[in-house]
């Protein structure tokens, strides 16, 4: 009664705040992605279950939604789902949108944690955590859930496509250098399941999305910072899912920790979608 008493004096009715919590609250926090450009891989202390922030940002000529989610470290799935009916590739200059930074931690805090719900990676470094988008496993091609570890890290790899991908395009060549068209771009680290990897990409429109062939794709400046950051063998990698009630939930409890009114409306307003 003292948390609905809390959410009536911040003007929100309970009934369109339980309604959304457990119908579409999360599709910022399920879809993805804040740590580029003026907060280009930001590491934040871990004083809660909340870290980052939810911010307005004015798109600028020829800008794109989908530089605004590179600039800030988001998803695109997150971005659009926080702004229907802005064009993702031809937004008008002087729109105002919503980027959402705010992201809830894993109740798992060691190592690196991916969390195939939210699509986010999780860097602990003692009381330290840095976070980033990714992309994970496309339908058919899901990235396992998996506690591993780093066992090679890679700058400039090669990439060698598995029989399971030569077979659903057998047009592949047998390898293919480092260099440009290379889909691990300039780092690779490998874990020790299946042939998952943690990579670049050179398709940076892709982070935020279920768009691999089950391994962890990161922006290309996020993956350089997060492979100079770690070492081969000595990390605790978790690969894991959210159990979707559960986190709801705990989304919930956490949102009136939001100070911002406006913020915490739209935050909370935003559509389930996540792909």
């Amino acid at each position: 009664m003292r948390q609905h008493a809390k959410w009536k004096a911040r003007g929100l009715n309970i009934m369109s705040f339980r309604h959304l919590v457990l119908g579409s609250v999360l599709a910022m926090i399920l879809s993805t992605t804040a740590v580029t450009g003026a907060n280009a891989q930001e590491v934040n202390a871990v004083g809660g279950d909340l870290v980052g922030a939810v911010m307005d940002y004015k798109i600028k000529k020829h800008e794109t939604l989908y530089d605004v989610a590179r600039k800030f470290d988001v998803g695109i799935v997150a971005l659009r789902a926080a702004n229907p009916g802005v064009n993702p590739w031809n937004p008008k200059a002087g729109t105002v949108v919503m980027v959402n930074g705010l992201h809830v931690l894993p109740k798992a805090r060691e190592g690196i944690v991916v969390d195939l719900t939210a699509l986010r990676l999780y860097y602990f470094n003692g009381d330290k955590v840095a976070t980033y988008p990714v992309a994970a496993g496309r339908e058919g091609w899901e990235t396992p859930t998996a506690v591993t570890q780093i066992t090679a890290k890679r700058k400039n790899p090669i990439w060698t496509p598995t029989a399971a991908i030569r077979a659903e395009n057998p047009d592949l060549p047998d390898f293919i250098p480092a260099g440009k068209d290379n889909p691990l771009g300039n780092y690779a680290m490998n874990l020790g399941v299946d042939s998952i990897m943690i990579h670049g990409t050179t398709s940076p429109a892709s982070i935020g999305r279920h768009a691999s062939h089950g391994c962890i794709r990161m922006y290309p400046e996020d993956i350089e910072s997060l492979f100079n950051a770690v070492s081969k063998g000595t990390l605790r990698a978790l690969l894991q899912s959210r159990r979707l009630v559960a986190h709801r939930l705990r989304v919930a409890r956490l949102a009136d920790q939001l100070v911002d009114r406006r913020h915490f409306a739209r935050f909370l307003s935003v559509s389930s979608k996540t792909n």
